[in-house]
């Protein structure tokens, strides 16, 4: 064989290996990016269809395979000072899925948290002045849940139930939304306890108590300035914060602010 055949060679080789990892890589994103199952659009409850008007609507959110969020998060220390990086969180609502991923000291990592499973894709789950504020596990939870929540309440393997006395958690007058597994489907062991908050001017659920990770530690997540996602005709929030709840589910302290530099 010449040396110009074995340059062909090599280069259909290379190319065979290159689009292999390209359709691997394809294969995992529409793993992700799933469509609704149509039981979950069937007759959704009074406060989910409020809900789902209140961030775009049924139709628009049934269209959403996936947001991406570029953001801007600042770490708030014990000691009153803050740590600043940037993350990216790629959404896919209707698999229940989340993917977290950034650079710390000039390496890169990756986590994805799919309907309840976290695992790490790439580099650590322990970043400084994280760790010893909330799990991995636990963050990742707190955007899904906070960005997909009207979607949420779709999710036929869970039972919501919208309390009828309104509440005032920092300063909201809200309806607390409740829930559990459905009959026979997920284990409750499973189910990090979440209670969701839906306002009651407006019915946007903007605000989530989660107890979650080893000490079972409760934490606060709220979301502000809910704006729409060009092309795609739906809301998230423009500003993320999560606290650390103390008695009453009253913010005790402030751990992490999440500003969303630009989402597509």
């Amino acid at each position: 064989m010449n040396n110009k055949c074995i340059k062909i060679v090599c280069t259909l080789m290379m190319f065979i290996v290159l689009t292999g990892c390209e359709k691997s890589v394809k294969q995992d994103d529409v793993g992700l990016a799933k469509e609704p199952l149509a039981e979950m659009l069937a007759l959704p409850s009074e406060f989910a269809s409020q809900a789902l008007e209140q961030t775009g609507g049924l139709e628009a959110w049934g269209k959403v395979r996936q947001l991406r969020l570029d953001c801007i998060v600042t770490f708030y220390n014990k000691d009153a000072g803050y740590y600043l990086t940037e993350q990216r969180y790629e959404i896919y609502p209707w698999s229940n899925s989340v993917v977290v991923s950034g650079k710390e000291s000039k390496d890169s990592y990756k986590w994805q948290l799919s309907k309840g499973k976290f695992d790490i894709l790439e580099g650590t789950g322990q970043l400084r002045n994280f760790n010893n504020q909330i799990d991995s596990g636990c963050f990742a939870e707190a955007i899904l849940n906070l960005v997909t929540a009207p979607t949420k309440f779709l999710d036929k393997s869970m039972v919501y139930t919208r309390d009828t006395t309104d509440v005032n958690i920092q300063g909201r007058w809200c309806y607390p939304i409740t829930m559990n597994p459905a009959g026979g489907s997920v284990s409750s062991a499973s189910v990090n306890n979440t209670v969701f908050y839906q306002n009651r001017a407006g019915s946007l659920v903007d605000m989530i108590l989660m107890t979650c990770g080893g000490d079972n530690a409760s934490f606060l997540v709220c979301g502000y300035d809910y704006k729409k996602v060009k092309g795609k005709d739906v809301s998230v929030p423009n500003r993320i914060e999560i606290h650390l709840a103390g008695k009453d589910n009253i913010s005790q302290r402030q751990l992490f602010r999440i500003d969303v530099s630009s989402v597509k």
